[in-house]
């Protein structure tokens, strides 16, 4: 409680003079009026209620995480070396506005528009060689093992190391910029198009003045729809084989997915570029998806659309079962109802262990259904809220605000209950996050709980 006591003291020293015949004037001209007032105030209490300090935001890498906290200072958790020990950087961790994240490593950008960065120093972590340049920073994008800043005079800067040591990358004018799996792409003010990694940096022969849309995918290509309608398309040429020849024009969206690109045209049909499966190995997207209203995918392998009729459509490779491929294990792979209630969301797993792929969808009622994977549940599950992948595992908050999960994750036993250690602590749950081997999640109090791999289950103290 802070209490301040107010006094007020009016000291007022008045000489008045009033309009009237010269006599009158003369008269009042020669008084001086002198008036003291002192003016007790009463003792004023302010009380100040102070709010508590509470996680807004974790941001995660493949095994560690970073929160954000109400007083935009830093917490983070984790494997050390991963970014999950910040406390060489702890210090200079206050204003902070935003994190992100590469495999690795951590970055965050200050309200004052400067860059923290740390982790492992092949992965971004290490920003020192361009810590001149990281400033008036407004936004930043990663890819796998770098970081690219991008500065409100319109230069971006990339930095990370490869095989030779420390690389970093300054370009000027850019108006768009966009980080795939291992590249950057930009697209300058005069429509010239740069694209680059921590080994390389080109010029695109493709220009593009104007633009809609500006998308990448895991496998390295890039794709632009200008104003025109017209899709170019750029990067890992295996990816662009199949692209039309002539171009391609009347197209009002482009998904990734994942292995390449699938562009929903004017008339609601479809165009397909990118890895192709021959007939041992997968199935390629049909040539005559129509009405899609979203994509998503698993790894760069596998590929599910949603269209307006609620029906769910599948392509990519063969699902692996004992290292074998074949159309009667895709088969398998793809067993899920194939006549399922109106989906409103589909959702695609993407992390590296997740062993088989795995998806899901859920209806207007909050029903989840899960296919793929390892010992995911064959039954709906109900009231579902959000869900997300780690690994080999899948979780959802449900409308209760308690979370389940699914799949192969490492959690701690309780040995008088046998019981997950975590499992008591699983509600009272607004949020939830994932890495690739463990969750997180913010309770309502705005505590943080976590479980996995290279973390204690239960309460993250901050």
């Amino acid at each position: 409680m802070n209490i301040r006591i107010i006094a007020l003291f009016i000291l007022i020293n008045l000489t008045v003079s009033c309009g009237g015949s010269s006599e009158s004037n003369a008269d009042v001209n020669n008084q001086e009026v002198n008036l003291t007032l002192t003016t007790p105030v009463d003792t004023v209490t302010q009380k100040v209620t102070l709010q508590p300090v509470v996680v807004e935001k974790i941001v995660s890498n493949i095994f560690s995480y970073a929160a954000i906290k109400s007083d935009s200072s830093v917490v983070t958790w984790g494997k050390a070396n991963y970014g999950g020990d910040s406390s060489e950087v702890q210090d200079i961790l206050v204003g902070v506005n935003d994190i992100y994240a590469t495999d690795a490593a951590f970055a965050a950008l200050k309200d004052d528009g400067t860059v923290v960065t740390w982790g492992k120093a092949n992965y971004g972590g290490d920003s020192s060689n361009v810590s001149s340049d990281l400033y008036n920073i407004k936004e930043i994008i990663s890819t796998y093992s770098s970081f690219a800043a991008l500065r409100e005079d319109n230069t971006v800067i990339s930095w990370g190391l490869n095989s030779k040591g420390y690389y970093q990358t300054l370009l000027t004018d850019v108006r768009h910029f966009v980080a795939s799996r291992s590249y950057f792409s930009a697209i300058k003010n005069d429509g010239s198009i740069v694209y680059w990694n921590n080994n390389n940096l080109e010029d695109i022969t493709s220009y593009a003045p104007s633009i809609t849309q500006l998308i990448s995918s895991n496998s390295d290509v890039f794709a632009a729809i200008l104003t025109s309608g017209e899709v170019i398309s750029w990067g890992n040429s295996k990816l662009l084989e199949n692209f039309p020849k002539n171009g391609l024009y009347g197209v009002k969206k482009v998904y990734s997915t994942g292995s390449g690109f699938l562009a929903i045209l004017d008339d609601e049909t479809t165009k397909y570029w990118g890895i192709e499966r021959n007939n041992t190995l997968g199935v390629n997207p049909s040539a005559t998806l129509a009405n899609v209203k979203s994509v998503k995918f698993s790894g760069t392998s596998n590929t599910i659309a949603l269209n307006a009729t609620g029906t769910v459509i599948s392509w990519g490779l063969y699902h692996e079962k004992d290292n074998i491929y074949s159309a009667k294990n895709w088969e398998i792979y793809n067993d899920y109802p194939k006549t399922l209630p109106i989906i409103d969301h589909i959702y695609g797993f993407s992390a590296s262990s997740l062993s088989p792929p795995a998806f899901g969808a859920s209806d207007k009622n909050g029903n989840l259904y899960l296919w793929g994977g390892i010992g995911l549940p064959k039954k709906p599950i109900n009231n579902i809220e959000l869900v997300v992948g780690a690994g080999g595992a899948i979780a959802a908050l449900k409308r209760d605000k308690t979370v389940e999960y699914w799949g192969n994750i490492s959690v701690e036993i309780d040995p008088v209950t046998l019981e997950p250690k975590i499992k008591p602590f699983l509600t009272d749950i607004v949020k939830i996050y994932a890495s690739d081997v463990g969750f997180a999640a913010i309770k309502e109090d705005g505590t943080i709980i976590t479980w996995g791999k290279f973390v204690n289950d239960g309460i993250v103290e901050f």
